[in-house]
């Protein structure tokens, strides 16, 4: 898939007229963004899927079919399945964590979306 995200933050404006530093927002977001770009991206949680990552190589099964990566390739993520919903949850909560020590409290909500085909966007939106 080629995936597109973005990201929107509600929050009252601080002191220079801005409810964050869009820059640090920005940095961010693309370091997540980046450590699924050009990877296979599998869920953890998966309830019928299992994936299993010895350092050397990534292996994922489902019934009787399974699938060999090296682990260099993989970037497995803590979810259930790699939905456009889900995935805007990781990455919202992900973003969330890194950011929230810079910003403090001066953001409301946290809304990522993420875009899997032309137009279908999965959104997700956090309580800061």
């Amino acid at each position: 898939h080629n995936y597109a995200v973005k990201c929107e933050v509600t929050g009252p404006l601080d002191e220079n007229g801005y409810v964050c530093d869009f820059i640090a927002l920005r940095d961010e977001l693309q370091s997540i963004v980046a450590s699924m770009d050009h990877k296979v991206v599998l869920p953890a949680t998966h309830p019928t899927i299992k994936v299993v990552d010895d350092g050397k190589e990534v292996t994922a099964t489902f019934e009787m079919k399974r699938w060999i990566f090296p682990s260099e390739d993989c970037n497995i993520l803590p979810i259930a399945n790699t939905t456009a919903e889900l995935m805007a949850g990781y990455i919202a909560d992900e973003l969330r964590t890194r950011t929230k020590p810079k910003f403090g409290d001066n953001i409301s909500t946290l809304m990522v979306a993420v875009d899997e085909n032309r137009g279908q966007w999965g959104v997700v939106e956090i309580d800061w």
